[in-house]
């Protein structure tokens, strides 16, 4: 799962990747006088580039201790910023294409798959730095994904030549074609049509969890932890369903020429808001701890889809806009005859960019 340090809860709970792509295949659709569809050539490759970076920081933080909200001269959250990065390239080759123009089989090769992220803290009294870093093995490697009609989804398994841990495979998905974002039914110029909030997932998880691995410049030690790793504890956490609202508004903006070929020019506004919730306690035989935490993000997108009619897939996609993360935090616990609570509310805000390029090999 990419960009963790923005989403922690929406990974936690993120629903299935596949209840959304088994609407995928069937998303080739007719506008009047030209076809704007998801008709991949047998045999074609394209290499694809995906650019993704978000920046965060703080606006607003509230602490309540015990019912008493601190005031400024009681608590200050000091000035913080975090970024995070993710930049993807990848071959496809589509492989197979059945005679009804469906896709059945892809071969993807990973060339490059980097991960970054940055946080900076300062306050009164000191600051706080730390940085990471991050790939996966499967860089390098070329993975097939093949239909099966009794499953009704793509399997993915390493391509000859290449081999790795079959664990990396588990939370690949084939969904790169943006396809999600065609009207449903024949449509002219200037015709709006909107999209399921909970697609802008697929958007920002290109490929599914590419299973990066992150090396990090500082590591929380063991006495940040309340009660340690201590075997004897009795833990329980839950994590909801993240919960998608909004709207993701396309429109037919235009059918041009762009470097000799014919394209579709689609505009998009996303206005899309994913709520999470975990809950988690333990207890030992000298007290109890919980922890509830909400989280809410609210992405505002606008920017364009390039389709390329001739060729039956994405050109080109490019969305900039805000996101904002507000974070509520209860913490309860009682150890000794004595019990507290706190509750903390943090609102982070900042720039967010969704690049993808597609170049056509053969």
């Amino acid at each position: 799962m990419h960009l963790a340090i923005y989403i922690p809860l929406a990974l936690l709970a993120a629903p299935e990747l596949c209840d959304v792509r088994a609407t995928l295949r069937k998303n080739s659709r007719l506008v009047e006088g030209v076809q704007l569809e998801f008709a991949p050539q047998e045999g074609a490759r394209v290499r694809r580039t995906v650019e993704i970076s978000r920046e965060q920081s703080l606006e607003e933080a509230l602490m309540e201790i015990d019912g008493e909200v601190l005031g400024e001269d009681e608590f200050s959250a000091g000035d913080e910023h975090s970024k995070g990065s993710l930049s993807l390239v990848v071959v496809d080759e589509y492989s197979a294409v059945d005679d009804q123009g469906e896709l059945t089989r892809l071969t993807r090769e990973f060339e490059l798959i980097e991960e970054a992220s940055g946080f900076e803290a300062f306050w009164e009294d000191g600051e706080e730095q730390n940085s990471g870093e991050g790939t996966s093995e499967l860089e390098g490697e070329a993975v097939v994904f093949e239909w099966d009609e009794e499953q009704e989804d793509y399997l993915a398994e390493f391509a000859a030549g290449s081999s790795g841990d079959v664990s990396l495979l588990d939370g690949l998905d084939i969904s790169m074609d943006l396809e999600w974002f065609l009207p449903q039914d024949s449509v002219e110029i200037g015709a709006v049509w909107e999209i399921e909030p909970d697609f802008y997932e697929l958007l920002t998880m290109p490929g599914g969890d590419l299973a990066i691995e992150m090396e990090y410049s500082e590591e929380q030690g063991e006495e940040d932890d309340h009660y340690g790793d201590d075997e004897d504890l009795a833990g329980d956490d839950e994590a909801g369903e993240a919960e998608w609202s909004g709207t993701i508004r396309c429109e037919l903006a235009a059918i041009e020429e762009l470097e000799g070929r014919s394209m579709g020019y689609i505009e998009l506004e996303l206005e899309v808001e994913v709520f999470s919730a975990m809950e988690f306690s333990e207890a030992d035989s000298e007290g109890e701890f919980s922890l509830a935490l909400e989280e809410t993000e609210t992405h505002e997108l606008k920017g364009e889809l390039i389709w390329d009619l001739k060729a039956g897939h994405a050109h080109s996609l490019e969305l900039t806009g805000e996101m904002t993360t507000v974070m509520h935090t209860d913490t309860a616990w009682q150890e000794g005859g004595e019990s507290g609570q706190v509750v903390e509310d943090f609102t982070r805000s900042g720039p967010e960019e969704i690049l993808y390029t597609v170049i056509r090999i053969r």
